[in-house]
């Protein structure tokens, strides 16, 4: 509105200093009688040139005010500009979701199944003492390793002499019998056999005392059972059993019918102890369905006698790696639609007149095989050059403007 003004006042301004200089050149002008004289026309130039000097350093005033207004509106034009810059700026940081991307490309999935095993026996030894003998001491539990000569228990010392006493006095008496029926000449074979009998018995208990009543293993083992207690005396069942420390023990698994597909026979699985940093890889001998519990199934292995203990628990690791696959992307990437069909959003960049734009487009997928954090796809639209959205600060959709996280 003011530079309308002040346009209109500047042409006003200009016509009335010429409809001025006009008047004031037709009234100084001579009348047309053929002479002119000279003071009167001197005075009439000077006035003339005058008012010309006079017009321009008017219409340079004014020039210098409408420059200087027009200077102004640039500047103000300018600082508009500038505040919007910012504001779009502003929004493009609030508003506009900023978007992490991955290169499309191949790979493979990797499965990895952690569990716990436990150590058992291939076979176990029975360890036999002598019945009839009350137990005063055991030396060893179930878990135990023993050496070949190593205390397993040890009996009352006083009644294992009582009745090696007894046989002696036993035999004696079978000694006198024999010598009887041999004088009167009588068979003498049922009382051999007795004699036999009671030698042997006796040979046990003389044996006994001479390792003062201690009953000491045969062969290297750990010990698996203990089926004797302390103060009752020994029966004819085996009192221990053991399982040798030379060979392999079994090592079972257990896992579920989903896990179950990624082991098969052959497999190398990693096992750990817990006092370990290293584990070190068995290979699966055998998977098969558990008996009480169809949905899980048992991974057998074997591992060697010397450095693991029956009963021991360790940690398992299993993994199997997939074929190659063109395209692997993280399950961040994945979506699903109302109709549950799998896609990805991928950028699509295009020049505007405000400069370059970038927006999310949808590419449908096809899931191939997947773990917990990646997943195998395919799609005839897919290609090598795509920018796969993996991650946004906020929720972006098909067609949303995006901008790219700086690095």
């Amino acid at each position: 509105m003011e530079d309308t003004e002040k346009r209109e006042r500047y042409e006003r301004d200009e016509t009335e200093e010429t409809e001025l200089e006009e008047t004031e050149l037709n009234e100084t002008e001579p009348e047309e009688t053929g002479t002119k004289e000279p003071a009167l026309y001197d005075r009439r130039e000077q006035k003339r040139l005058y008012i010309r000097q006079e017009r321009m350093h008017r219409r340079r005033l004014r020039r210098k005010k409408l420059l200087s207004g027009a200077g102004r509106l640039l500047v103000g034009f300018a600082i508009v500009i500038i505040v919007c810059t910012y504001l779009s700026r502003f929004a493009n940081a609030s508003l506009i979701p900023v978007v992490e991307c991955k290169k499309a490309g191949g790979g493979t999935i990797t499965h990895t199944v952690k569990t716990s095993g436990t150590v058992k026996e291939t076979k176990k030894i029975p360890v036999y003492v002598p019945s009839g003998f009350r137990i005063d001491s055991i030396s060893v539990e179930e878990g135990s390793s023993v050496k070949e000569g190593d205390v397993l228990l040890t009996f009352d010392l006083e009644q294992i002499r009582e009745k090696d006493e007894e046989k002696r006095l036993e035999l004696n008496s079978l000694y006198k019998e024999r010598k009887e029926a041999i004088k009167a000449e009588l068979s003498v074979v049922e009382i051999d056999r007795q004699i036999s009998e009671v030698s042997r018995e006796k040979y046990q208990y003389t044996s006994l005392i001479s390792l003062e009543g201690n009953v000491l293993a045969k062969q290297d083992m750990q010990i698996t059972d203990v089926n004797v207690s302390l103060g009752s005396s020994s029966g004819d069942d085996a009192a221990f059993l053991g399982s040798p420390l030379s060979g392999k023990y079994n090592l079972l698994a257990q896992v579920s019918e989903d896990d179950a597909a990624f082991i098969q026979k052959g497999d190398q699985a990693m096992v750990q102890t817990a006092a370990a940093e290293e584990g070190e890889y068995f290979e699966v001998k055998s998977v098969s369905q558990d008996q009480e519990n169809p949905f899980a199934y048992n991974v057998r292995m074997r591992v060697p006698a010397k450095k693991y203990k029956i009963g021991a628990s360790v940690n398992v690791t299993f993994t199997r790696t997939s074929e190659q696959y063109d395209y692997c992307v993280p399950w961040s990437a994945v979506r699903t639609n109302a109709m549950g069909t799998n896609y990805i959003l991928v950028t699509r960049s295009k020049d505007t007149l405000l400069g370059e734009s970038i927006t999310a487009q949808m590419v449908e997928v096809t899931i191939q095989e997947y773990n917990d954090t990646d997943c195998a796809v395919s799609g005839s639209s897919l290609s090598k050059d795509m920018n796969i959205i993996i991650n946004s600060d906020k929720q972006v959709e098909a067609g949303d403007v995006v901008r790219l996280k700086e690095n």
